[in-house]
């Protein structure tokens, strides 16, 4: 089983969602489920480090988990994944997290100025 002894290190989970890499995350996921809601001091969780960089395929994994914190904020910066997202104007990377059941959307003026923005 894969191990994680440091809180301020970045989980293989977080690195695959940066990475864009589905199978790492997928392999990760299925080695240790642990992670999936897991933050660092340095990185916020693996949904909200791919959602800021618009890996849509790799939220879509992540999110198919019925154990995601699809709202859980990152430690630094205190912001979730449909922030990020928004901030950043990655329309796909919005819609897929707006369909995550329990997303909780508090940010529906940043989510307007995404959605009429030029691409």
């Amino acid at each position: 089983a894969l191990r994680v002894d440091r809180p301020d290190a970045e989980s293989p989970l977080v690195a695959a969602a940066i990475g864009n890499s589905v199978e790492c995350a997928t392999l990760v996921l299925q080695s240790a489920p642990q992670l999936l809601n897991a933050a660092s001091i340095t990185s916020g969780p693996a949904i909200v480090e791919a959602a800021a960089r618009g890996h849509v395929n790799v939220v879509r994994l992540l999110s198919s988990d019925a154990s995601l914190d699809v709202n859980r904020r990152s430690e630094r910066g205190g912001v979730a994944a449909l922030h990020v997202a928004t901030d950043a104007a990655h329309q796909p990377t919005i819609q897929a997290l707006l369909q995550v059941r329990g997303i909780v959307c508090a940010c529906l003026p940043l989510l307007w100025r995404a959605a009429v923005a030029p691409l």
